[in-house]
């Protein structure tokens, strides 16, 4: 079949390619026998004479055209035909075919903004989840001072008991501050105690709050130096958690690479850290 097509095609090409030299051969005679009449007729104007001519020769190339067009036309149909097609069909498969651009270019316009949508509901839900394991971390933290707090015995009145009843007591104060989220506040409250009593079981905590206080303001490089200190801290208990959120405040400060090295570090230097399952999942996606 497509080589019948081919060779009715190249049939319709070397007709047309005679029609053109037949016109071409028509057209010098007829030109020089109207050049001969004009010649033999009586002498006219210049210009009238110039102005025929050229009349004449339009006449001639519009006929010409008109036998080009005609032999096109007559090629397509002889091909429509070939093929099955009248051209009433082929009208119509024209008008369905752009029909079917139009509505799969919708289609497609439909389902970028539906791929866009869906993009910023997953890069929502990544905030929220991160807003929610930082509560959760400030939760255990809360949690953790709750358990290692002792109660002090009430009818005990030496000088050193009131001061650690007091210490406690401003310590529960300034935790509520932080609570609050009034950050400027507790950080003062938890400095002032460091200053009265840096020897406490309570002091490493007071100094771990401080880096919270200053990671819930935003201040990422000022709340690493006040985790840092925590180290300082003979047996504290607030290591692990310290090292937990100095990875995190490299990550708010996007130096990913100095996150993953402060999270392997509690990885490999905490192993029995109840916040070791979150560092692996944050270094997952680093």
């Amino acid at each position: 079949m497509i080589n019948l097509l081919i060779s009715c095609l190249n049939r319709m090409r070397e007709v047309d390619m005679k029609i053109k030299q037949l016109w071409e051969i028509l057209l010098v005679p007829a030109l020089g026998l109207y050049l001969m009449s004009c010649a033999g007729s009586r002498p006219k104007p210049a210009g009238i004479e110039e102005a025929e001519k050229k009349q004449k020769v339009n006449e001639i190339l519009d006929l010409q055209k008109t036998a080009e067009t005609d032999t096109q036309r007559t090629e397509e149909d002889e091909v429509l035909k070939l093929l099955g097609i009248t051209p009433e069909e082929k009208t119509e498969k024209v008008t369905s075919a752009t029909s079917s651009d139009t509505a799969l270019e919708q289609k497609v316009a439909e389902l970028e903004e539906a791929v866009n949508k869906r993009e910023q509901e997953v890069e929502q839900l990544r905030a929220e989840l991160r807003a929610k394991e930082n509560k959760i971390v400030e939760l255990e933290s809360i949690l953790n001072d709750l358990k290692t707090v002792t109660p002090e015995p009430t009818t005990v009145t030496t000088s050193t008991a009131v001061n650690k009843s007091e210490f406690k007591l401003r310590y529960n104060d300034a935790l509520n501050e932080y609570r609050n989220r009034h950050y400027k506040k507790a950080i003062k409250l938890f400095e002032s105690l460091i200053q009265l009593d840096p020897n406490t079981s309570l002091s490493d905590n007071c100094q771990y709050w401080i880096g919270e206080c200053y990671y819930g303001l935003g201040k990422y490089e000022q709340a690493i130096v006040e985790f840092e200190k925590v180290f300082a801290f003979v047996n504290s208990n607030k290591e692990d958690a310290a090292q937990l959120k100095i990875g995190l405040c490299y990550l708010r400060l996007n130096n990913k690479k100095r996150a993953k090295e402060e999270l392997e570090r509690l990885v490999m230097k905490y192993p029995q850290s109840e916040y070791l399952p979150r560092a692996r999942r944050l270094l997952k996606q680093l």
